[in-house]
């Protein structure tokens, strides 16, 4: 024994980034937008981007607070401290409220938030007073006892009211609808017919410099929304003194499109309405660095500096020969970074075959783009009869294609390039919706706008065609409104050698009851489908307007679904899917929020080498309480967990590159501390290989 645990502690020594255990959830909020600064004296608490952090004034710390580690929510819209209590209020978005002590503990009141009622129970601000913090809300006034935690009491007014405060014995209720009312504090507060009009409404207005009266001091941002520690000067003026701080993150939450690439997410915050631009986003290309946890946003001032607004941006292609050339599809035309800067963009003003998408409309809708693997661009241009390609060299080509638009109407989404070279497609047009692809080698375009499933059943009444996805077994995917469905490779095959696609039955995945019939159901049947992707294992995920579904490979079981109540997604609505095949961490990106979960599927190899094969944790400690992962193995590779005298612990086939054991042997007793040998071999046997994993209770 002394011999093992002096190996084990000799192990200790070393450090390997082993990653995140298989299970484990992170969260990348925004920190840009701040709406709140509450001083506490030893913590100053900032809400920013509806997420909190807080800085040490007296070490220069930075924390930061979400419900993956110990909130029990996320859109944040209020906060406030409570002296008296020695607490922070936080209120969500859901009607759920918080209350945070300085030593990291939560309490949590969902009394609201449960409450069955037809009234508006948004919470619009809060107000304290002593050890009581009143919420102003869509329908009243609800009083917090922020000591023990709990509902004090509730004015139910019967209007929204925007703020709250208390002054001479009086609480007041400010009222866009209603006006200023008041009611004297010993009074029956609950009787609606006690208050009564003091006035017109005033709008509430925020002081920019918070005055810290325990640091004399005030705190505000500045212009790169850092929170800055400030000091008033005799003539009224702030003075910085000094050094702003945020935590890394993105510069926004608004998530609709993200891309895994070469070790880093890229995403873009999409969202645009086709005729008006006020409610469209502004264009900004972001990079996750994974291995550094580094968030950069890319230079837009190249378009700044031309006077072109950059509007909506919606996908993003990497050049295959350089990962560092981006192009960007965007409402208001096609961008091109290089080095994290931009350095050109083409529109309908710009000497390119890009137009605009209705005449005398002065924006050009560039929906969609992918580059074929010699590194040219393909790209599908609004109310454009062409599709577009941009060689390497800089020289543009149309190809004319008659049946690309309905009524000059074309909104591809999701152009992608599968493993055969075909450039695919979902076309969500509004009149009539399609999918198809367009071979680049013959200039030929197929379609397919009957929906008709296996069974002879029309399924798609629908106008909305959102994704379009490979697996591993070269079916094609297409995501809609009311589900998903595929065409297999034998179709694919058929729609190359033949105009006529009246012959193409789409496929839904069958799902039998566990009743005992003999009933079947579709795979997802109407469920809102925004986007797919395909794991390691031929695994499906479905990003969903109800969270996150995962398939297993053959389409017949629901693995996970992942929502706001059993996980930390920021919001049901998932936009876009990416997977680092390497790591197996999926991203969820969302408007929203961003956040990850570490899948059990990874990288497979095509054979077994020391330098892939290993395990994490290694050594496993005591407090070490998931699964232990063997990682760089091929798919359907042999496991065999042994003691150092040759018995078998557990054993087991791997799926897609990991393979997972919860410590415990064939009884499911967790086995004691020493070194295990594991031996995996090729589904074939033809080769095997031979890591260790040590185990320390």
């Amino acid at each position: 024994m002394k011999h093992i645990l002096t190996i084990l502690f000799s192990l200790l020594t070393f450090s390997y980034a082993w990653g995140d255990a298989i299970g484990t959830w992170k969260v990348y909020p925004s920190y840009s937008d701040v709406s709140d600064i509450v001083p506490t004296g030893r913590e100053v608490f900032v809400l920013a981007s509806q997420s909190l952090y807080s800085y040490n004034v007296n070490d220069g710390s930075l924390r930061t607070y979400s419900n993956n580690d110990l909130l029990n929510g996320c859109n944040i819209q209020n906060i406030a401290w409570v002296n008296a209590a020695k607490k922070l209020v936080i209120t969500y978005s859901d009607y759920t409220i918080d209350l945070l002590s300085l030593n990291g503990d939560v309490e949590n009141i969902s009394a609201l938030a449960n409450k069955q009622t037809t009234d508006d129970k948004t919470i619009n601000s809060i107000y304290v007073d002593g050890q009581y913090a009143y919420l102003a809300t869509g329908f009243g006034i609800v009083k917090v006892n922020a000591k023990d935690a709990t509902i004090a009491d509730t004015y139910n007014l019967g209007c929204k009211v925007n703020y709250c405060y208390i002054s001479e014995n009086h609480l007041y209720a400010a009222s866009e609808s209603k006006g200023l009312l008041k009611c004297v504090l010993t009074a029956n507060l609950l009787n609606k017919n006690e208050w009564t009009s003091a006035g017109g409404y005033k709008k509430q207005t925020k002081e920019k410099y918070i005055y810290d009266s325990t640091n004399k001091c005030y705190w505000a941002t500045d212009t790169d929304s850092k929170l800055t520690k400030y000091q008033k000067s005799e003539n009224g003026s702030f003075e910085a003194i000094s050094t702003g701080v945020i935590p890394d993150g993105p510069q926004y939450n608004e998530h609709n499109y993200i891309l895994y690439n070469n070790g880093r997410i890229l995403s873009v915050r999409g969202r645009y309405e086709y005729v008006s631009s006020d409610t469209s986003t502004p264009g900004i290309l972001q990079e996750y660095d994974i291995a550094n946890d580094k968030w950069t946003s890319y230079d837009n001032s190249f378009a700044t500096e031309k006077g072109k607004e950059c509007i909506a941006q919606t996908q993003i292609s990497v050049d295959p020969k350089d990962m560092n050339h981006i192009m960007v599809a965007a409402k208001s035309g096609l961008y091109e970074y290089k080095d994290k800067k931009m350095v050109a963009y083409y529109d309908m003003n710009t000497d390119d075959p890009i137009i605009s998408v209705i005449k005398n409309v002065n924006y050009s809708v560039v929906t969609s783009s992918a580059y074929d693997k010699s590194g040219n661009l393909w790209l599908f241009n609004m109310g454009n009869d062409n599709i577009l390609c941009l060689s390497p060299s800089g020289e543009w080509k149309s190809f004319q294609q008659s049946g690309l638009t309905t009524n000059g109407d074309c909104r591809i989404k999701k152009a992608f390039f599968d493993s055969r070279g075909l450039l695919w497609y979902a076309n969500d047009n509004w009149k009539k919706s399609m999918f198809g692809f367009y071979d680049i080698n013959s200039n030929q375009m197929r379609q397919i706008t009957s929906f008709i499933n296996q069974r002879g059943t029309r399924m798609l009444e629908t106008k909305n065609l959102f994704t379009v996805a490979e697996d591993k077994e070269h079916n094609i995917w297409v995501g809609c409104e009311v589900g998903a469905f595929y065409i297999t490779p034998d179709d694919v095959t058929e729609m190359c050698s033949s105009t006529d696609m009246s012959n193409i039955n789409i496929k839904q995945a069958e799902v039998r009851r566990n009743d005992g019939t003999d009933f079947i159901d579709y795979l997802l049947a109407n469920v809102f489908i925004c986007d797919i992707k395909v794991d390691n294992a031929n695994r499906k995920w479905f990003a969903t307007t109800n969270g996150v579904y995962l398939i297993s490979s053959d389409n017949e079981t629901e693995l996970a679904h992942f929502t706001t109540d059993n996980s930390p997604l920021p919001d049901n609505e998932v936009k876009s899917i990416a997977i680092d095949e390497n790591t197996g961490m999926v991203y969820f990106g969302t408007l929203k929020g961003l956040c990850s979960y570490k899948s059990d599927v990874t990288q497979s190899y095509g054979s077994l080498t020391d330098d892939n094969v290993y395990a994490y944790p290694n050594p496993v400690t005591p407090d070490f309480t998931g699964d232990i992962t063997i990682t760089g193995l091929t798919i359907g590779a042999q496991v065999k967990i042994l003691t150092t005298s040759g018995q078998l612990v557990n054993e087991g086939t791997c799926t897609g590159g990991s393979y997972l054991w919860n410590g415990c042997d064939r009884n499911g007793k967790k086995v004691a501390s020493g070194v295990y040998m594991v031996n995996v071999a090729t589904a074939g046997g033809e080769s095997g290989i031979v890591t260790k994993i040590s185990i320390v209770r």
